[in-house]
């Protein structure tokens, strides 16, 4: 229950009955606190610190220091975990959360993605120096803005240490303004204005290594579901995907097993294929392709896409098993308790995946590809458009990789599988 406010489902002042998950959108319509019998242990028990979203109304918000935020194994960065949390339930034995990552440049690929997928959501953020002001600002825009958003998504947020954000004594200052002035949705109608000098995209930031393992991780952490599917922020799942998987799960669950989703490239501004005759219609056409086939082909192709398109199953379900081979690098369904997580040292562009693709082989994982289902990137691919420092981050993480399988073999010992 709120008290003395306007609940924003016009019902007076009482308070959600999630309260304890409410979002910036029921904030912003209440006066005072929730009720103080309210259970924040969900929160607490991930974060040492006094703020979570259902108090940033309160006139009294406690000070956040970013010395007090727990830092990464690397002591380089520092993490503020469930930033913003979603306000729907997972409530079925089965579900996907989609874990992905992304700094401030790429924060409308998000709504893209949550519009493509009715399901859990967890973003690890990167927001050094002042993007810091930037996420706070668009991500609880999006919060009260956007219904899919504010039901599916928790976003946590990675910080850098060399690049501190302006208030860095107290972090409820961010917090304190978007309270000064709230959102107004009819006048956030597009990306531009926030973003117009943020024109630097992941790994073009040469200021600060992205930590784009490091961001998975964090992002993993808030998992609540049983499978999780790790895909970058500019993809999106095939329709029904969720639906389908939770459906047909006891049918396609192996032993040891991961489900690959064949990826594809899709042309800027075609609608996502609805079916997979859809999809092999644009691909003969010249429209979508193989995921890397133009870029690193030999990182994608023992997912035999030729095989795929000639497979035909009337429902989501396993059509053949892949032996892993070096450098194969499939994008895939797991269980959320059992999935390796990644190697935090990988920063940049190179390698940050096929480390955790070789783990899983190693430690005794199958590959199985689904038919019926795809993840499409949105636009194609192309070797021109790279940043310019790609190839000599490769050229260090490819040193980096040899030096981690070297740690595998030591790992994993009794394994009879090599990368």
């Amino acid at each position: 229950m709120c008290v003395g406010g306007n609940s924003p489902n016009g019902t007076g002042n009482i308070f959600p009955a999630h309260c304890k998950e409410c979002s910036l959108e029921y904030v912003m319509n209440c006066t005072f606190a929730c009720i103080k019998s309210v259970d924040w242990s969900f929160l607490t028990v991930h974060i040492n610190l006094p703020f979570t979203p259902c108090l940033l109304h309160q006139g009294n918000l406690q000070p956040i220091s970013f010395d007090a935020l727990k830092s990464d194994a690397s002591g380089l960065y520092k993490i503020w975990p469930l930033f913003i949390t979603r306000t729907r339930n997972v409530k079925d034995s089965i579900d996907i959360t989609i874990i992905t990552q992304s700094s401030v440049s790429n924060f409308p690929d998000i709504e893209r993605l949550v519009r493509d997928w009715d399901g859990p959501v967890s973003v690890g953020v990167f927001a050094p120096g002042s993007d810091i002001e930037i996420a706070v600002k668009v991500l609880y825009t999006m919060k009260v803005c956007n219904q899919a958003v504010r039901s599916n998504v928790i976003f946590s947020l990675v910080l850098a240490l060399s690049h501190p954000p302006k208030y860095h004594h107290d972090l409820s200052v961010y917090l304190h303004k978007i309270k000064s002035n709230p959102p107004v949705c009819k006048s956030f109608l597009s990306f531009d204005d926030i973003l117009q000098s943020k024109t630097d995209r992941n790994y073009e930031n040469q200021a600060v290594p992205y930590p784009v393992n490091l961001l998975r991780n964090v992002a993993l952490e808030n998992v609540r579901t049983s499978h999780v599917f790790v895909i970058d922020i500019d993809m999106s799942p095939s329709a029904n995907l969720r639906k389908s998987f939770q459906k047909e799960y006891l049918s396609i669950k192996r032993e040891n097993g991961v489900y690959v989703i064949p990826a594809f490239e899709l042309e800027e501004r075609i609608e996502i294929p609805s079916t997979k005759k859809e999809l092999l219609d644009l691909w003969s056409l010249g429209k979508a392709r193989p995921f890397y086939e133009t870029v690193c082909w030999k990182c994608q192709k023992y997912t035999d896409y030729n095989k795929w398109m000639r497979t035909s199953s009337r429902t989501l379900s396993v059509v053949y098993k892949v032996d892993w081979k070096d450098p194969w690098e499939p994008f895939f369904i797991a269980e959320s308790n059992r999935i390796v997580h990644y190697d935090e040292r990988f920063k940049q562009y190179g390698f940050n995946r096929i480390s955790q693709v070789c783990e899983m082989h190693i430690s005794g994982y199958d590959f199985y590809i689904l038919d019926n289902a795809y993840l499409i990137h949105h636009g194609l691919k192309d070797k021109s458009i790279f940043h310019s420092s790609k190839d000599a981050e490769n050229s260090l993480n490819r040193d980096l990789y040899r030096t981690f399988k070297t740690e595998l073999r030591s790992k994993y010992h009794n394994s009879k599988r090599h990368c």
